[in-house]
């Protein structure tokens, strides 16, 4: 399974969206980040075949979009930045019009009441959605995109208006898919949270492609001596000193029973440094942060904005 983007732009007006996109897009987890403006719902919507392409071509899995098969659309799932939902209709009433759909068009379904007690919506199934919260819509509307097995899922700001149980729930649905093999592209504001599942990230400016490549990369490509350890220990002095001395950090200071740490974008530093605890039995680690740089900090340092990243804060 992949989704193609070749050579793709796309206007409105006389102002480019897009400008000569072209990706890969493979089995995973793959953010979708940028600033407002920056093109990113465009493409999703490209992607799904919802406005026409203008310049360039997608491929999913060899088929030109938009698809037309409706075998292969019904393993496509969506979730739009804005809810589209029946307001006159009881979740159970929507969600079982869909489910007839797919049926039809031969998906894979689950269970409606399985889905709906998935997405917490049990209590609440056979209420009409116009009495729904903003987050209960989310969750309606999650619900929608996984009544069957999907092997892609298209997320636009997937978590907003979710509470912070709910948006854990929901990564760690999101994660389960793309691990069972599927394509889950999530475009997020939410940078910290894609930071925990993501396994690509495509960064997008002013319609053109910055970035694209596996997380670890990007942040290997950026962080330069930014990575930082913080470490609580009961002999910080003494822990200090061999951190100094074997290690050769770019910076450290100590802070009552802290230390915190500048190491350089060496992979293996970590594994010294465990490595050098092991040989040093006396010293006792109360905690171990590490620091590396987030996601936030890939996308400013991609886009030029680089301020104040290598100092300790």
């Amino acid at each position: 399974m992949k989704i193609v983007v070749r050579n793709v732009s796309y206007k409105y007006g006389r102002k480019k969206a897009l400008d000569n996109i072209s990706l890969d897009i493979g089995p995973g987890v793959t953010g979708l980040i940028g600033v407002n403006g920056s093109g990113k719902t465009t493409l999703l919507k490209l992607i799904l075949g919802i406005i026409p392409i203008q310049e360039g071509e997608i491929l999913i899995n060899d088929s030109p979009v938009p698809i037309k098969d409706k075998e292969k659309l019904v393993e496509i799932g969506y979730i739009p930045e804005i809810p589209a939902l029946d307001n006159e209709l009881t979740l159970h009433e929507y969600l079982g019009f869909f489910l007839s759909i797919l049926e039809t068009a031969g998906g894979k379904t689950t269970g409606l009441d399985e889905i709906i007690e998935i997405v917490g919506l049990g209590d609440a199934k056979n209420r009409r959605i116009s009495d729904y919260s903003r987050g209960m819509k989310q969750r309606a509307c999650i619900s929608q995109s996984i009544l069957c097995k999907r092997r892609i899922l298209i997320l636009d700001e997937p978590l907003s208006h979710l509470d912070p149980l709910s948006r854990i729930q929901f990564k760690e649905l999101f994660r389960e898919c793309a691990d069972d093999g599927a394509i889950v592209l999530i475009s997020s504001h939410i940078l910290g949270e894609l930071d925990e599942i993501c396994d690509n990230v495509v960064i997008l400016n002013d319609g053109k492609l910055i970035e694209y490549g596996a997380i670890g990369q990007l942040r290997n490509k950026y962080e330069s001596n930014v990575v930082q350890w913080v470490i609580e220990t009961d002999s910080p002095i003494e822990l200090a000193d061999l951190i100094e001395n074997e290690l050769n950090p770019s910076a450290i200071e100590v802070i009552g029973n802290v230390i915190r740490v500048l190491v350089g974008s060496n992979p293996r530093m970590k594994s010294l440094f465990f490595g050098l605890l092991a040989r040093t039995c006396n010293i006792e680690i109360f905690r171990f942060y590490d620091r590396s740089l987030s996601l936030e900090g890939i996308l400013k340092r991609s886009m030029g904005d680089n301020k104040n990243e290598s100092q300790i804060h």
